[in-house]
């Protein structure tokens, strides 16, 4: 018996009467197989294991239970997407390894794709690849066709000179602050530390968004108070650049940015006992709590949210001449839907750019690491620590 979308299927009580008479029916013919001395073999798609029913997962008679999706584990997308291409007998340009490194990106950003997706994703790289005239497959192929699953297809509405510096500033001041943090604590030689790494950004408008930056994990799955106060840190990354370059104090722009740091520090005080006058307790979204622990609620993750920030447009001011090199290089080709940079070459670019600074700069960015990590210190201690010059 072959059951589309089980996830669905066994989670019945939550998804329609439909469903719910459905599983109670199987229940009741494997009831009756099993007095009859029949095995049934029940095997069925699933989009997302993890909505699997508990009730299910337990049931006495589910004997045997394998699941298994790529959607969740790189390594199964990377065959999918490998199998298909060869299937379909699609080509990825250049050599063998930098074939494989193409598929693994394609995998590593395709993170929750089901198998039909992958299929999806594979198909539209191949679309968007004959759309540029290209025979063979690139990874800004897979990256465009990841974006236009995901998002749709880029805007080429025209933009003010103004408006396309200051996508570009933006957007770079998210992925400097994230590299920044990122070879941070490689270079501290903790690779639990380690936060995500940029995969690709974006300075093409689609859906909601002017531009985007994409990360993606760097060997690490571990989430340690560095690496979430890193990714508040990149959250800060855009507004950092606005303020310091064009004067804005807050903009329609961070509003997502804001709202996902404003979860993450919660995240930190209430589920990770990351807060430091909260400590090691679990509060949960809607309980009822003193007026005294909402306070210390409310002071770790200002403290949080504040020491960020700080480390955010301290960086910003160390970087501001990569980020005014960013801007002047990529801001004319905002909104002209071919506007993607590569991770790997956004890194190449910005290692060029610090090897080139003076032995005074190169010594400015030291400190900057130092301060980091003596911000971080604070923050854990529930320090909220100010800059000189500060009102």
């Amino acid at each position: 018996m072959f059951i589309e979308n089980f996830e669905l299927f066994s989670f019945g009580e939550q998804v329609s009467m439909y469903h719910q008479k459905a599983m109670a029916q199987l229940l009741r013919e494997m009831d009756k197989a099993e007095a009859d001395g029949l095995n049934i073999l029940i095997v069925g798609s699933v989009s997302d294991p993890r909505l699997i029913g508990t009730a299910t997962m337990k049931s006495a008679k589910f004997t045997s239970m394998g699941i298994s999706s790529p959607a969740f584990n790189e390594s199964e997308r990377y065959q999918v997407i490998k199998k298909v291409l060869q299937n379909s007998k699609i080509k990825i340009a250049g050599s063998k390894e930098a074939q494989e490194n193409t598929i693994e990106f394609a995998a590593k950003i395709s993170n929750c794709f089901p198998f039909m997706s992958l299929k999806g994703l594979v198909y539209k790289a191949n679309s968007v690849a004959e759309e540029r005239g290209h025979s063979k497959l690139t990874k800004a192929d897979f990256t465009e066709a990841y974006l236009q699953l995901t998002t749709g297809r880029p805007s080429t509405a025209h933009n003010n000179p103004h408006e396309q510096k200051i996508v570009a500033s933006h957007e770079c001041g998210h992925a400097t602050n994230l590299e920044v943090m990122n070879n941070l604590a490689k270079t501290l030689g903790k690779p639990w530390h380690i936060p995500t790494k940029v995969n690709f950004i974006t300075l093409d408008p689609r859906g909601m968004y002017g531009g985007a930056v994409y990360p993606g994990r760097d060997k690490n799955r571990e989430q340690s108070f560095e690496s979430l106060f890193a990714s508040i840190v990149l959250g800060f990354g855009g507004n950092s650049a606005e303020h310091r370059f064009y004067g804005m104090n807050g903009s329609m722009g961070i509003t997502c940015d804001m709202e996902q740091n404003r979860n993450l520090a919660e995240f930190m005080v209430k589920s990770a006992g990351m807060g430091a006058k909260v400590g090691k307790m679990s509060i949960a979204d809607d309980e009822v709590v003193s007026d005294d622990l909402r306070k210390m609620i409310e002071s770790d993750e200002r403290v949080i949210l504040n020491n960020a920030k700080i480390v955010s447009d301290y960086i910003t001011e160390v970087y501001s001449d990569f980020n005014e090199q960013f801007t002047k290089q990529y801001s004319p080709k905002v909104g002209s839907g071919e506007c993607l940079i590569d991770g790997d070459l956004f890194r190449e670019e910005l290692n060029k750019w610090k090897k080139s600074q003076t032995p005074e700069k190169q010594e400015e960015i030291k400190e900057c690491d130092i301060a980091i990590q003596k911000v971080m210190e604070a923050t854990k201690k529930g320090i909220a620590v100010r800059r000189d010059g500060d009102d």
